[in-house]
């Protein structure tokens, strides 16, 4: 009721009602009632989609120019930008950052992304690439002097990449297993769990031998859970 507008978070408290009885900037007394100004929240909206898509854009340069660093600060506020506008809603834009962010990671070096960057990456992927849902059908079949020969789609061989992808995280959590690395190989295993659990038509292996190999690993002395997780799956 003082004429100044701010966002709901700020105005009212998580039982929805005012946090304020005076206006916080001019004093003045406040009634009860508060107004949703949809139109000004659609434009924050659109101001923040154009920030990430810049965003994305300056990234992408700062990534050509291999300069790493300022390329990481652009992604870390693209991505709080994108969280409050919900990734859900902009597949395209999420799409986008997690194609940078998987270039970045092939360069490897201490630019690697971690185990649950990586998954969220794999989540996002598939999420807002139709072909990643759709299995592979061994390529198309071609007459080559006589007789028939197995021709590898577009789709197929993206699909199989984006696969092999997928079936390293589970090969990172038993070679840190074998090399002894119990804390690294929890992370990757973590990492297998969270994409087969957000991507079911991937067919993602359960991680049970994985686990029950950990705890062995670790010397747990009551193997009995993951034992019974191994068997489940």
């Amino acid at each position: 009721s003082s004429g100044i507008v701010v966002d709901r978070s700020t105005a009212l408290d998580e039982n929805g009602d005012l946090k304020f009885h005076a206006c916080p900037f001019t004093r003045a007394p406040l009634s009860a009632e508060v107004y949703p100004l949809v139109f000004l929240r659609r434009r924050l909206q659109e101001f923040k989609e154009g920030k990430v898509r810049n965003m994305a854009v300056t990234a992408r340069a700062l990534l050509d120019e291999g300069n790493i660093d300022q390329f990481r600060e652009v992604m870390e506020a693209a991505e709080r930008f994108l969280d409050d506008l919900g990734e859900g809603t902009y597949v395209r834009l999420a799409l986008r950052l997690a194609e940078l962010a998987l270039e970045s990671h092939d360069l490897g070096g201490k630019d690697a992304a971690r185990p649950a960057e990586l998954a969220r990456i794999y989540v996002r992927m598939y999420r807002a690439t139709p072909q990643l849902r759709k299995p592979a059908k061994g390529g198309e079949i071609a007459e080559e002097g006589g007789g028939e020969v197995a021709v590898e789609t577009d789709h197929d061989a993206e699909v199989l990449a984006f696969w092999k992808r997928v079936e390293d995280l589970s090969a990172r959590a038993a070679g840190f297993i074998e090399e002894g690395r119990p804390d690294e190989a929890l992370e990757w295993i973590r990492a297998c769990e969270e994409v087969r659990e957000s991507c079911p038509g991937l067919g993602v292996p359960p991680t049970g031998a994985l686990r029950l190999a950990l705890a062995k690993a670790r010397g747990d002395e009551d193997l009995s859970g993951p034992l019974r997780r191994a068997y489940e799956d």
